[in-house]
């Protein structure tokens, strides 16, 4: 009786052993919430640099997306023979900032008033010249031949203005976008494929930079 008693105990002492203790299991979840916290502030920080890092080169200046995509920096079809160009606030002439105004005014205070929204140049100027703005825009090619070949050109070639893109790279529900806001074209070029080309021209910058969506 006393060998089986003993035997009993020891059996029991054993299973003890082999159980964590609540305390254990308790280290074991907080330890486990620390490091998926730790992954999540990581996976965060990796997208707000790739935002970053698509704005602004290492240099600290705005980062020339389309550089890297010299095919999609000109358009010469339909009749047009047209260059295309990065441009950010701090590098776009003010008579080229003040002429995008009157374009996306042109087309759009009209579906702006009728829609409820109502439209104000002060509001529209301050979009467009907002520090994370960003703009892709067109010109009729120079005769002087001084234009940009890669669109790495500053916003200051000569050359008459047709159209641009203002578009941006943020984060929308945790995913980094590359959010196109206006899309503006002078009736001499609508309805000649250019529109479709500069959403080409869209998505190639959207890959080059990592992000995982346009809007």
């Amino acid at each position: 009786m006393l060998l089986v008693a003993v035997y009993v105990l020891l059996l029991f002492l054993g299973v003890l052993a082999i159980m964590p203790s609540k305390k254990a299991k308790s280290k074991q979840k907080a330890k486990a919430k620390k490091e998926a916290r730790k992954a999540a502030v990581a996976a965060e920080n990796a997208k707000r640099a790739l935002v970053s890092a698509a704005l602004l080169g290492d240099d600290g200046r705005p980062n020339n997306v389309l550089a890297a995509f010299a095919p999609f920096a000109k358009y010469d079809r339909a009749g047009l023979d047209l260059t295309i160009e990065f441009g950010a606030p701090s590098t776009i002439a003010p008579d080229d900032m003040d002429w995008m105004l009157r374009q996306t005014k042109t087309n759009m205070e009209e579906l702006y008033i009728s829609g409820g929204w109502g439209w104000n140049d002060a509001d529209k100027r301050r979009e467009l010249t907002e520090d994370d703005a960003r703009h892709l825009l067109v010109r009729r090619r120079s005769t002087a031949g001084d234009e940009s070949k890669d669109g790495s050109g500053d916003a200051t070639s000569q050359g008459e203005l047709v159209a641009f893109a203002h578009f941006r790279f943020l984060l929308e529900d945790d995913a980094p976008v590359l959010y196109v806001q206006e899309l503006q074209l002078a009736e001499s070029v609508q309805r000649k494929g250019l529109g479709k080309h500069l959403m080409q021209v869209r998505t190639a910058v959207r890959a080059g930079a990592g992000a995982c969506a346009h809007v």
